[in-house]
């Protein structure tokens, strides 16, 4: 039980339990676009690949988000930004002072990906994108946390 201090410093006992519920609004979605948009340019990701990592079907969509500096408010979208952030969190965490492996990870070829680049791999099929999207983030979890030993 979490006591809180209260106005004249009276202890208030908090019995309720509070959940996380998380939102699909404006203001997630402008936060979403901007740091999507940003990790984008980052690591040089094309347009023509945003739109399938972002599980959209025309480049249009894309643009009109850009301009506006959000993205659609919808789970699977919030999902797959938030997919990709954690493959960012991750890179950033096993090569903390190496930006330029970071920009470059997602387009180098490695076995552990059939010989292909994780964005390849994405990119290949727009269908199952958002799965290996949550694969890519979970080879790299496991290897942040020693369960595979290589990620050539």
């Amino acid at each position: 039980m979490v006591k809180f201090t209260g106005p004249e410093n009276q202890f208030i006992q908090n019995t309720e339990r509070r959940e996380f519920i998380p939102k699909l609004d404006r203001e997630n979605a402008a936060l979403l676009g901007k740091n999507f948009f940003k990790i984008c340019e980052e690591l040089k990701i094309t347009p023509k690949d945003q739109v399938i990592l972002l599980g959209q079907k025309h480049i249009r969509t894309l643009n009109n988000w850009r301009k506006g500096k959000t993205i659609g408010q919808t789970w699977d979208v919030f999902n797959r930004v938030s997919m990709l952030l954690g493959i960012v969190k991750n890179l950033n965490i096993i090569y903390p002072r190496n930006p330029e492996v970071i920009r470059d990870w997602l387009h180098k070829k490695r076995n552990i990906f059939r010989g292909k680049s994780a964005l390849e791999l994405i990119i290949e099929d727009p269908i199952q994108s958002q799965s290996t999207l949550f694969t890519i983030r979970r080879v790299l979890d496991m290897y942040r946390n020693g369960v595979i030993v290589e990620l050539n």
